[in-house]
């Protein structure tokens, strides 16, 4: 039987090497292409523990993500994390 701290690190683990590396995936498959500039900007790194964040430091990302009064939303980060939700059922199943 495994122990907790066993469990944990296991939880801790599919968090940071498969579901954040999956979400970034996701995301990057989402987001629009003009130059490459901002999709070959974005990277996924832990945060803490079983904790992960997708992040891009190009400043217009958010103007993408959530438009302006002269372009739609185009969302990729939502729908890449809603793509990981649909596609990420069996990843925390032990």
């Amino acid at each position: 039987m495994a122990t907790r701290k066993e469990v944990d690190d296991l939880k801790d683990y599919r968090i940071n090497k498969v579901a954040v590396p999956l979400l970034e995936t996701c995301i990057k498959n989402r987001t629009p292409v003009k130059t490459g500039n901002l999709k070959g900007s974005m990277t996924g790194r832990r945060t803490g523990w079983a904790k992960g964040e997708v992040a891009t430091a190009v400043p217009y990302a958010e103007y993408v993500e959530y438009g302006t009064v002269k372009m739609s939303p185009r969302a990729m980060m939502r729908q890449g994390a809603n793509d990981l939700e649909q596609r990420g059922v069996g990843i925390f199943k032990d």
